[in-house]
């Protein structure tokens, strides 16, 4: 195997996700019904480190992906 060749699996790295392609439970036994509350849960943090989430436009400027807006 060479070096540049990327892990898969589980030793792959994951990426944050939120909402319910994320996650199938909130909480042991507790089924994920839609995606505001796992999106509320990770505001959360934002809002006690006082930093307010960011807008829904002003997230689609972080990737580079503004463009999308236009089309909505």
């Amino acid at each position: 195997m060479s070096s540049s060749a990327r892990p898969v699996g589980p030793a792959a790295p994951r990426r944050p996700r939120v909402g319910r392609r994320g996650a199938l439970t909130y909480a042991p036994g507790e089924p994920v019904r839609d995606a505001i509350r796992p999106a509320a849960r990770a505001a959360a943090p934002a809002r006690t480190a006082q930093r307010p989430p960011m807008t829904a436009a002003d997230a689609r400027t972080v990737p580079g992906i503004s463009h999308l807006e236009a089309a909505q």
